[in-house]
């Protein structure tokens, strides 16, 4: 019955830290007034190491940025942390983007190894978690697909596409806590994953051009991003254009707009805290239960001798190192090592007098 009780009571323990608990904060839920206008950068929105005002960006109606924290395995965008440190400072979300390289070359690094480098990136940047949006992962024709002789697809069947990006999604979580984001065109999921509708449960940033709403891939029947325009002139980027993307599902609305929430992710979750304390609850619960057991079973021992020796005699403890103790009660003798080894030595001669 104590063993049961223990049990009952680490499993009750672990069940309650198990369950998550809801929880409401500015970096899981966005609360925006549609549309909302953003735009996505990269090195390419620095010639010559020109600075972007971040502010000017703010002041012209931007809300978020997206910014390039990676490239593969092989890549970080250099200008990253300062770019996310600043946007968050002029009160833009930050969510930085990853762009795949799913080709199979040892420089370009598995899926698993392209999300670590883009969460090592996002550490480097002290952004406060009420300004940061999940990491995105940036899937898109291969722009390298002449110098790796390859196609649009990086070489690979549709099947190991979906694996990849999987594998891809799978590491981003853990590693950020955050469920990322997909950024794609309909034609080409359509052409690379043959139209995999398994990732639908994943935030959505489509790229569509020169449409009144966009194509969406299989598996999405909503876009929480949609990057409208690949070139465009931004008020704070001087000697380059950036992307233009909407936040929400209308482009065009009245200047006045009701706020709604158009997206929800997830916060940042003490997963390590969390997995450190019911492994080491889980430690603890083994260690009582083998501790009961070891004196469960030798206390049944001594009951087994107690009805066979026709003594009835049930020994005081359970423990065997109290064995000797209970001999020296009983015997009303004093035991010492010595003692103890000559009767050794004499009950081995008696039972086998060659043995000596």
């Amino acid at each position: 019955m104590m063993l049961a009780g223990l049990c009952v009571t680490a499993a009750a323990a672990l069940s309650a830290l198990s369950v998550p608990r809801a929880t409401v904060s500015p970096a899981n839920i966005l609360i925006v007034p549609v549309p909302t206008q953003g735009i996505d950068v990269s090195s390419l929105q620095h010639p010559r190491n020109a600075v972007i005002n971040w502010r000017d960006i703010a002041e012209a109606g931007s809300t978020f940025a997206a910014i390039k924290a990676s490239e593969g395995a092989y890549y970080v965008n250099p200008y990253y942390a300062s770019d996310a440190v600043q946007a968050a400072r002029a009160g833009l979300f930050v969510m930085p983007y990853a762009l795949a390289n799913p080709f199979r070359a040892k420089g370009n690094g598995s899926a698993q190894r392209q999300a670590d480098l883009a969460a090592r990136q996002l550490a480097s940047a002290n952004v406060p978690v009420s300004r940061m949006l999940p990491l995105a992962l940036d899937i898109e024709p291969d722009t390298y697909a002449a110098s790796q002789n390859t196609n649009q697809c990086y070489g690979l069947r549709q099947t190991a596409m979906v694996t990849w990006i999987r594998q891809f999604l799978a590491e981003a979580q853990l590693k950020t806590g955050k469920k990322p984001v997909i950024y794609t065109s309909a034609a080409w999921w359509k052409v690379c994953t043959g139209n995999s509708a398994s990732f639908g449960s994943y935030p959505l940033w489509i790229a569509s051009y020169g449409k009144s709403e966009p194509v969406l891939p299989a598996g999405w029947s909503k876009y929480t991003f949609w990057q409208h325009r690949t070139k465009g002139a931004v008020r704070g980027i001087t000697g380059s254009s950036a992307d233009k993307d909407f936040l929400g599902t209308v482009p065009h609305a009245r200047p006045v707009a009701k706020p709604v929430s158009v997206a929800q992710f997830p916060p940042p979750g003490s997963v390590g805290f969390t997995h450190w304390i019911i492994a080491a609850l889980i430690v603890v619960s083994i260690g009582i239960a083998a501790i009961a057991g070891f004196a469960i079973g030798f206390r049944g021992d001594g009951l087994r001798r107690a009805r066979t020796d026709g003594t009835g005699e049930v020994p005081a403890s359970p423990w065997p190192l109290m064995l000797p103790l209970r001999h020296r009660r009983s015997a009303g003798t004093k035991w010492s090592p010595l003692r103890v080894k000559a009767l050794t030595w004499r009950a081995r001669s008696d039972s086998n007098p060659q043995a000596f």
